[in-house]
C-alpha cells in the first residue's frame, strides 16, 4: 500500500523520537549495568506474547506483552523494560489469516517494523523515564508509580496510533483516539495487574514463578482470541447472509457491500462511536436479508409493482429485522433495519416514524442505501450520476433525509469523491 506523504512523516518522527528517548533512558541508566541472562529471559517472553497479538477492529493489536515488559521494568529498570518491548516487536512471528501467511522481520517492510517498534519503545520510555524520576527503583514495587506507567503507556500507545490511524484513514484524531481508548482500556487495565503479579512473583520466587504465572496471562490472551475468534464467526455468519440476499434478488449484487462502504463512512464523518459504526456495518450488510421472504415474482418484476405487490416489498424490513432480533449480538443492528427505510417527514415504512424519532444509525443506512439504488443500474431506470445524484439527495433533505445527516453527507461526498463517485473508479 502506497503511504500519504504526511504518514510518511509521522513514522518518521516517531522512529526518530523513539530513537531520542532511547539516549535518555539509556543516560539514565549509567550506574546499573544490565544482567545479560535476565534481559534474554524477559525479552523471549516478550517476543513471544507479541507473537500472539490479536487485531482489533480498530485496526490496533492487543496483546499480553504489556504484562512482561511491565515486570521486566520494575524488576530491572526503564532500560531493561525498553529494550525488551523493542525485541519483542523487532522478533515477532504473527500469523495473518486473511493473507494466508506467517509475518516476520524479514518478509514485512521495514517501515512497519521500525514503526511498531519506535512507537512502543518511545510509550515505555517515557514512562520508564518519569517512573525514575518520581523515584521509582529496580526491584522495589510501589504502586501508585506502576499506576503512573500503567496509565502513561496506554495514554501515550493509544495517542501515536490513533494518529497514525487518522492520518491514514483522514478522519479526525480525537474521535479515532477516544473510540481506541473505549476499546483497550479495560483491557490494558487487566494486563497491567497481570504484570504486577507477574513481578511479585519474580520477587518473591525467581523466574521460574514466572514462568508458573505465564499460564495465566497466555489463558487471558486465550480469553481475548476466544472473542476475536467468536466476531470474525459473526461476520463471517452475516456475509452468509447477504449472499444468500443477492442469490434472491439479483439486482442487488455488490449492493450491500457498496451500502455498507458509504454507511460507514458517514457514521465516521459524524463522529459516531465505534460501537454505533460496527453496528451500521453489520445493519448495511444485512438490511435487505428480509427479502428472503418476498416472492420472486414479485422482487424480480421489471415493470411497475401493484398496489398489493409493492405491500408485500414493504415488509422486508419487518421480515429482516425479525429474523435478526432473534440473534443475540444482532439486537441492536436488527432495530436498525426495521426502520431503515422511515422517512424524516414520516412518510416512510414500516411504522411512520418522523424526525428524530428515527435513530441516526437507520438514517444514516436510509442515506447510503438511497444513494446506491439510485447510482446502480436496474432494469427499469438507468443510474444517475454523481453530481445529480448527490444533488437529488439534497433535494429531498427535510422531507426524506434528517437535514443534518443530509448536510454532513454531501460535505462528504465532495470530499472523497473517490469513495462515492463509481464513474471515476
Amino acid at each position: 500500500m502506497k503511504l500519504p506523504l504526511k504518514v510518511k512523516f509521522y513514522i518518521s518522527f516517531i522512529i526518530l523520537m523513539s530513537i531520542v528517548v532511547m539516549f535518555f533512558v539509556v543516560a539514565q541508566n549509567e550506574a546499573r549495568p544490565i544482567n545479560i541472562g535476565l534481559f534474554l529471559f524477559w525479552a523471549a517472553l516478550a517476543v513471544i506474547t507479541e507473537s500472539l497479538v490479536l487485531r482489533l477492529p480498530s485496526g490496533m493489536g492487543l496483546s499480553v506483552s504489556l504484562a512482561i515488559v511491565l515486570a521486566a521494568l520494575i524488576a530491572e529498570g526503564p532500560l531493561v523494560g525498553t529494550l525488551v518491548t523493542g525485541a519483542g516487536f523487532l522478533f515477532r512471528i504473527i500469523k495473518i489469516p486473511e493473507q494466508n501467511k506467517i509475518a516476520h522481520l524479514f518478509n514485512t517492510p521495514i517501515y512497519k517494523t521500525a514503526f511498531n517498534a519506535a512507537q512502543s519503545v518511545l510509550a515505555i520510555g517515557v514512562s520508564g523515564i518519569i517512573y525514575s524520576l518520581l523515584g521509582g527503583v529496580p526491584g522495589k514495587f510501589n504502586i501508585g508509580l506502576t499506576l503512573i506507567v500503567v496509565t502513561l503507556y496506554t495514554v501515550l500507545n493509544s495517542a501515536i496510533m490513533s494518529f497514525f490511524f487518522a492520518l491514514l484513514r483522514k478522519q479526525p484524531y480525537l474521535y479515532v483516539w477516544i473510540s481506541n481508548m473505549r476499546g483497550i482500556l479495560i483491557n490494558v487495565l487487566l494486563v497491567g495487574t497481570m504484570g504486577i503479579i507477574l513481578f511479585l512473583a519474580y520477587g518473591s520466587y525467581g523466574i521460574w514463578a514466572v514462568l508458573l504465572f505465564l499460564g495465566p496471562l497466555l489463558l487471558a490472551r486465550f480469553s481475548f482470541k476466544q472473542y476475536t475468534d467468536l466476531r470474525e464467526t459473526y461476520l463471517e455468519t452475516i456475509k452468509a447472509f447477504n449472499k444468500l440476499t443477492e442469490a434472491k434478488d439479483t439486482y442487488t449484487g455488490e449492493h450491500a457491500s457498496r451500502v455498507e462502504n458509504y454507511a460507514v463512512e458517514l457514521a465516521r464523518f459524524v463522529k459516531l462511536p465505534e460501537n454505533k459504526v460496527e453496528n451500521i456495518r453489520m445493519a448495511a450488510l444485512l438490511h435487505d436479508i428480509g427479502k428472503i421472504g418476498i416472492s420472486d415474482l414479485v422482487l424480480k418484476k421489471t415493470t411497475s409493482l401493484t398496489n398489493e405487490e409493492y405491500e408485500q416489498i414493504k415488509q422486508h424490513p419487518i421480515i429482516g429485522a425479525d429474523i435478526i432480533h432473534n440473534v443475540h449480538f444482532l439486537r441492536d443492528v436488527s432495530t436498525i433495519i426495521r426502520h431503515h427505510h422511515e422517512r424524516y417527514d414520516g412518510r416512510g415504512y414500516p411504522d411512520h416514524l418522523a424526525g428524530e424519532n428515527i435513530s441516526t444509525e437507520s438514517a444514516i443506512l436510509s442515506l447510503a442505501d438511497v444513494y446506491d439504488a439510485i447510482t446502480s443500474n436496474r432494469s427499469y431506470r438507468t443510474p444517475m450520476n454523481f453530481q445529480d445524484a448527490v444533488a437529488e439527495i439534497e433535494r429531498n433533505s427535510g422531507t426524506q433525509f434528517n437535514p443534518k445527516l443530509t448536510k454532513a453527507f454531501v460535505e462528504l461526498t465532495k470530499k472523497k469523491q473517490e469513495v462515492f463517485n463509481l464513474d471515476a473508479n
